[in-house]
């Protein structure tokens, strides 16, 4: 099992050209072993939950709901036909 310290420390080694960590770099290329791993397209879709004006305008409900479902179609649309995995990321209460 992988822990938090681990995964910190896979991100620290994309390194921009001013020394900076590129989460991005990294969540891309340990995505894509997942993806490999499994043999099955990878789908991460979180909502905003820390974007503070959005978060109280919601009461602090802040989920995953009906709307997003023309977002889920718009990220699926290359997809190849088949399974895939889906990565929620929301707080939870």
């Amino acid at each position: 099992m992988t822990i938090w310290s681990e995964v910190g420390a896979e991100l620290d080694k994309n390194k921009n050209p001013d020394g900076q960590t590129n989460y991005d770099l990294g969540r891309r290329r340990i995505l894509t072993e997942l993806s490999q791993c499994v043999q099955r397209p990878i789908l991460v879709y979180a909502v905003d939950f820390l974007n503070e004006q959005r978060v109280r305008a919601s009461g602090n409900d802040i989920s995953i709901d009906w709307n997003d479902k023309e977002a889920f179609n718009e990220a699926t649309l290359d997809l190849p036909a088949g399974p895939l995995d889906v990565v929620l990321l929301a707080p939870v209460a």
